[in-house]
């Protein structure tokens, strides 16, 4: 099995979103990796679509995953409730 490789680097998630820490950077470059698998694993023809468009996609997929990470709630979520 073949290494892993990921559409996008954490310099490209950099660019797009802000700059990361060292322990986000870490993260980022799972994610990258996580998510251009994840493409690739449902069947997405990755070989036809634009590298310039797989980047924005795995980085918008990362940036989600992070914001959520970090807030405890997805990006774009401004009110959220809890039941116990």
């Amino acid at each position: 099995m073949s290494e892993p490789t990921a559409f996008a680097t954490p310099a490209d998630l950099e660019a797009r979103w802000h700059p990361l820490t060292q322990d986000e950077t870490a993260k980022a470059r799972q994610l990258l990796e996580d998510a251009s698998d994840q493409l690739e694993s449902l069947g997405v023809k990755t070989d036809q679509i634009h590298a310039s468009t797989l980047k924005r996609i795995v980085c918008a997929m990362v940036r989600r995953a992070m914001t959520a990470d970090s807030e405890g709630v997805p990006d774009g979520v401004s009110q959220s409730q809890m039941t116990a």
